[in-house]
């Protein structure tokens, strides 16, 4: 074995760079729970692939002893493949070490690893389920669940009226009258997983002298009776196995081990992005580290934590050492990884005093006894590293900034467009009314400049040439009697928008690929007898559609390749949920099954024309070269670049508190009476607007936090009137700084370029 210092000297070696001391003591922890708070740039992936190498390498702890856990499957892989470039480095200078087989360590997300682990043993109450993805979920809530129920013709009774009352936060702030059924079931969604994610107590709800609190639980309690009847389970629901699994006996088996290297036990648990991380996981994550010492080593960043939206819990991460002290009554290792090596000082004295310019964030910050984030870094040339960019109007502004993009390339200070990056709230480039959106402002004026963009998400996705030709060819296909116009006869939106899509095919050229495998698959639905099942799946005819040219070509542009990925995987979900098979009707000759077709307008169409596709975001999204991209500060979450632009800088408080309405505070509200954790009572109390508030801050936290030589803010006056991100007057104060020093800056800019 090696020592720590032979491993920790071989990969500085390896990779050139100086580990500093709280990184060094991460990675040498021994033994006991690790709390690691992790700024910015401070390298925590790095620690945490030293310290999986440190547990084999040095202790000698069996790889598959070892449990990692992440956010994503992309960040899962990115961990896995560094650790095992790594461990190649030191077995070239210690070739002892190479029978260590460091890819038994266990690394996925939770549950990734505990669908897993349920399967490998066996675990007869999750044997024979399907996991329900999001989007499924959506559609068997909306397809089988009373919430969702339909007014009429249903065996079950829908909500009463007096419940949206109490609940209208749920669909989007609207009240006074009756959702339909896809607004009732994203609204279901979260509540029913908030209920499981809380860990709420259904006993003390149900008792709850409020009828409508009762009234959410028996509704609850249908819903997770449906998925156990039809054995299914969502996230959510899979998490509550799990729980259960770790304390069944082939739970303890896993856990404890058999004293064989194929059952080797769980000894050490380790936890990337613990910040979004909800009271059940934290269940989880305490029983899987049940054995003493209790090695449960966690890294995250309560200031990055953006996923309250999903049900991440920040206080999970807050309260860690409360939690461990009151569960398994030890105490626990501290490390602050606060040295910043991705940027400037500048950069990063700004964003410190953003967080500590906001009372209920400098609160927490004193809480956890956390130290303002320091920088090694100084700039990289004789031009800020900090600067605005600011106009007259949106418009002045975008010109700017489109003409600095040009400059930078064109003096070689990026050696492509990607190595910039622009961040906004939003990256819809039109308002509702159709005028442009400041996203919309800034990439007009860069295309303008032929700066190529990545922008997929530009506008609403059922609005994209591409999408709407894969629709109506699609309906062309499977519905030549336009049997979906009588399903929504009294829709007139609806039967506008699929006649759009159907126009869109109609447009392209008859001698055309698209066109010939249109028809081909309408000839051979007519040919064929009643009560047939066809030898071709829905999934199978929109990938042959996609294959056709025009559509083929969709391919060679990443933007649309991207949306029409998206409108495939909710056909997936479609497919899972009701089945990809096709029959013809019993009646129709020539046609499909009619009670088919209802179901896919109702279930699928539906959805899309109802609620967008815009919702279905594929987390682990490549971003690809050449194009500048514009992207959410949630997108950029994990991710750095050169040079970033931040807009999106008009924030007052009064969008702060029309925020703090949002139905993740008020979920949050109305089931804290009824919730379960471990360590979240120990938190400085805080009402709905402060939370808000403290979003808010960490939103921009994260997206300043992101640049690696230039952060720009993009400002104009027109926004400054609206009182410019003025969560406190003190922040204020820096962001619009003197037009005197901010004119020097963009002065001395344009003469270094």
């Amino acid at each position: 074995m090696l020592t720590t210092t032979e491993l920790l000297q071989t990969v500085q070696k390896h990779t050139g760079r100086a580990l500093d001391a709280p990184q060094v003591k991460a990675i040498s922890h021994d033994a006991g729970p690790l709390w690691i708070l992790a700024g910015p740039g401070s390298g925590k992936t790095e620690v945490l692939v030293l310290h999986c190498l440190k547990l084999t390498l040095v202790d000698g702890v069996e790889p598959g002893s070892i449990l990692l856990t992440t956010f994503t499957e992309k960040a899962a892989r990115s961990l896995q493949d560094r650790l095992l470039t790594r461990k190649a480095a030191i077995a070239a200078s210690h070739p002892w070490v190479t029978d260590v087989d460091v890819s038994g360590i266990r690394i996925g997300t939770l549950h990734s690893i505990a669908n897993d682990v349920m399967r490998e043993f066996r675990y007869r109450p999750y044997q024979g389920t399907q996991l329900l993805d999001e989007l499924e979920q959506l559609m068997f809530i909306h397809k089988n669940a009373a919430i969702a129920a339909g007014q009429s013709g249903w065996s079950k009774k829908p909500p009463p009226d007096d419940f949206w009352v109490t609940f209208g936060f749920l669909i989007e702030r609207q009240t006074g009258f009756y959702p339909n059924r896809w607004k009732r079931a994203k609204g279901a969604v979260d509540l029913f997983n908030r209920i499981v994610e809380d860990r709420t107590d259904i006993g003390s709800m149900r008792s709850a002298s409020e009828a409508q609190l009762q009234r959410a639980v028996e509704l609850y309690e249908d819903y997770a009776h449906e998925l156990e009847v039809q054995r299914c389970v969502d996230f959510a629901h899979m998490e509550y196995r799990f729980l259960s699994f770790l304390d069944s006996q082939q739970g303890s088996l896993f856990l404890r081990g058999d004293g064989t290297s194929a059952r080797p036990g769980v000894s050490h648990v380790l936890v990337d992005e613990y910040q979004d991380t909800n009271p059940i996981q934290e269940m989880i994550y305490f029983k899987l580290a049940s054995r003493t010492p209790h090695n449960l080593s966690v890294v995250g960043d309560d200031e990055q934590a953006l996923y309250r939206f999903r049900g991440g819990d920040v206080r999970c991460i807050l309260s860690f050492e409360a939690a461990m002290k009151n569960y398994f009554k030890v105490d626990v290792a501290k490390v602050f990884l606060n040295t910043n090596y991705r940027s400037p000082g500048e950069i990063v004295d700004f964003y410190n005093h953003l967080m500590l310019s906001c009372r209920s964030t400098r609160l927490l910050r004193e809480f956890v006894g956390k130290p303002s984030i320091q920088a090694v870094r100084g700039r990289g040339g004789d031009y800020p590293a900090l600067d605005i960019i600011r106009g007259a109007t949106m418009r002045d502004t975008a010109l700017e900034l489109a003409g600095l993009v040009r400059a930078l390339r064109k003096k070689g200070m990026i050696t492509e467009y990607a190595d910039c990056a622009l961040l906004m709230r939003s990256t819809r480039e039109r308002r509702p009314n159709g005028n442009l959106s400041e996203a919309g402002e800034y990439a007009r004026a860069l295309r303008e400049e032929s700066v190529p963009v990545y922008n997929p998400r530009s506008r609403a996705m059922l609005e994209e040439p591409e999408v709407q030709l894969t629709l109506g060819a699609l309906l062309e296909a499977l519905d030549s009697t336009d049997r979906f116009r009588e399903f929504s006869q009294n829709q007139r939106f609806q039967n506008m928008i699929m006649q759009e899509w159907r126009d869109s095919f109609k447009s392209v050229e008859t001698s055309s690929a698209l066109s010939k495998y249109v028809a081909a698959v309408r000839a051979a639905i007519r040919g064929m007898p009643t009560s047939r099942m066809l030898d071709i799946e829905l999934l199978e005819i929109f990938y042959n559609l996609v294959s056709q040219d025009p559509l083929r070509q969709a391919q060679d542009d990443p933007e649309q390749t991207l949306r029409l990925s998206l409108l495939s995987s909710v056909l997936e979900s479609y497919g899972a949920v009701y089945g990809s098979k096709l029959t013809t009707d019993t009646n129709f000759r020539g046609e499909l099954n009619i009670q088919w077709k209802r179901n896919f307008y109702y279930s699928f169409l539906d959805l899309l024309i109802s609620e967008g596709m815009n919702d279905f975001e594929d987390r682990e999204e490549s971003l690809p070269r050449g194009r500048l991209p514009i992207m959410t500060f949630h997108q950029s979450k994990g991710l750095e670049f050169p040079i970033v632009f931040v807009g999106s800088l008009a924030v007052t408080q009064d969008s702060v508190r029309w925020h703090a309405q949002s139905k993740e505070y008020a979920l949050e509200d109305l089931l804290k009476p009824y919730r379960t954790s471990l360590g979240g009572h120990e938190l400085p109390p805080s009402d709905a607007y402060e939370r808000a508030e403290q979003d808010t801050i960490r939103l921009y936290y994260v997206a300043y936090s992101r640049a690696q030589d230039v952060l720009f803010l993009l400002l104009n006056d027109e926004s400054i009137k609206g009182s410019l991100l003025t969560i406190t007057p003190e922040m204020q104060g820096v962001v619009v700084r003197s037009d005197g020093e901010s004119r020097a800056h963009e002065t001395k800019m344009r003469r270094r370029l």
